[in-house]
Parts: C-alpha cells; sequence; structure tokens
C-alpha cells in the first residue's frame, strides 16, 4: 500500500514539474512570439510613419517641381506662342505672295494674247509693223517674267505646258516677222498686185501664228484651276 502511495506521489510530482517545465517553456516562448509580434508592430507603425512623411515631402517635391517647371517652361511656351504666330504670318504672307504670282502670270497671258489677237495685224506701214511689233515682244517679256516668277508655285505639268506655250508663240512671231521682211514681202505695200506664193506664205505665217494663241484660252483655264485646287 505505501509502494502504491509512493508511486502515486511519485507520478504527481512528475506530472507537476513536467507541467510546471512545460508551462514555463510555454510562457517563455509565448513571451518571445509577444515580444516579437510587438516589435514587428512597432516596425510597422514606423515604416507607416516613415511612409507618411515619406508621401507628404514626396507630394511637396512634386509641387515645386511643378512650380519650378511652369516658371521655365512659361517663357518657352510664351517664345513658341511668338514663334507660331510668326510662322502663321509667314504662311499668311507666303500665300499672298503665292496667289499674286498667279494672278499676275494669268494676267500677263490674257494681255498677250488679247494684244496679239487684237492688235498685232492691224496696220498698214511698215512703221506701224514695227511698233506692233516692239509692242509685242515688250508684252512678250512680261508674260514670260511672270512665268519665271511663279515657276515655283506651279505644278510640273502646268509650268511644262506653259513655258512650251510661250516657246511655241515666240517662234510663230519670229516665223511671221521673217516673212513679212523677206526681200519680196517688203513690197505688199508698194505693188498692188501680189504673186500668189507670197500670199499663201503671209497667210501660212499669220494662221500658224494664230494657232498658237487659240491655245492660251486652254493653257488659262488649268492656272484657274489650279489656284482653285488651293483655295479649297
Amino acid at each position: 500500500m505505501e509502494f502504491i502511495i509512493k508511486l502515486v506521489s511519485e507520478v504527481i510530482l512528475f506530472l507537476v514539474g513536467y507541467y510546471f517545465i512545460f508551462a514555463k517553456k510555454y510562457f517563455e516562448e509565448l513571451g518571445k512570439q509577444t515580444a516579437e509580434l510587438s516589435l514587428i508592430a512597432k516596425k510597422t507603425m514606423e515604416i507607416e510613419r516613415t511612409k507618411e512623411e515619406f508621401n507628404q515631402r514626396l507630394e511637396l517635391f512634386k509641387k515645386e517641381l511643378q512650380i519650378d517647371l511652369a516658371k521655365e517652361i512659361e517663357p518657352f511656351k510664351a517664345s513658341l506662342s511668338r514663334s507660331n504666330i510668326n510662322y502663321q504670318i509667314y504662311k499668311s504672307e507666303f500665300a499672298k505672295l503665292r496667289f499674286q504670282r498667279f494672278d499676275q502670270l494669268y494676267a500677263k497671258l490674257y494681255d498677250l494674247q488679247f494684244y496679239t489677237k487684237s492688235n498685232l495685224f492691224n496696220y498698214s506701214t511698215e512703221e506701224e509693223y514695227a511698233k506692233l511689233r516692239d509692242e509685242f515682244k515688250l508684252r512678250y517679256r512680261q508674260a514670260e517674267d511672270a512665268y519665271y516668277l511663279c515657276l515655283i508655285y506651279l505644278d510640273d505639268d502646268l509650268a511644262g505646258s506653259s513655258l512650251e506655250l510661250l516657246n511655241q508663240c515666240f517662234s510663230a512671231f519670229q516665223a511671221h516677222i521673217s516673212a513679212y521682211y523677206s526681200d519680196q514681202n517688203r513690197k505688199i505695200f508698194r505693188l498692188m498686185t501680189v504673186s500668189e506664193s507670197l500670199l499663201e506664205k503671209n497667210i501660212a505665217a499669220t494662221d500658224k501664228f494664230f494657232e498658237i494663241i487659240n491655245k492660251f484660252p486652254q493653257l488659262l483655264h488649268k492656272i484657274r484651276d489650279q489656284v482653285h485646287q488651293e483655295i479649297k
């Protein structure tokens, strides 16, 4: 009986000792975990506080940066605005000059055509013909000058057809002069009768000249079309 009581007592003591040992380790471990949690919470609070301070400083830096950039950009924007205004003025002046060139070319070609058909063949003396010839040369040079001033604004087709017609016109004019100033043709104004071959030569030269002059309306129409296309 004593043995049993002793055994039970030892078991109880063992259990009580084991419990205290386990409890001690448990509370030690719990204390460590609590301390770690407390440290983590503290670190978390510090991190959050640091993040908040960083965000506040970042926002402040952004505002200061925006202010500084605005101060630096404003003069640049003003400069760009002035440059844009200058560019718009340049474009406006360029467009104005371009249409002036078109207008001048159209007017000079029309004037050359009208003068040739209306005046060049109205003469009765060699002196009158000489004056008309010189006037034609003057008007031709004016049309040619207008062409070269307008050349950079003309498309390739219009530039080529304009120059070709001007060259044909002057060639026809020279052929007409050659026919008129030949030794035989100069007798037209001194003889009552003229040979058939002489008349045919003069008529052929005149007809060729009129054929070229009659091409001018088509060229003028092309110029008008290009101007209308650029206006759209």
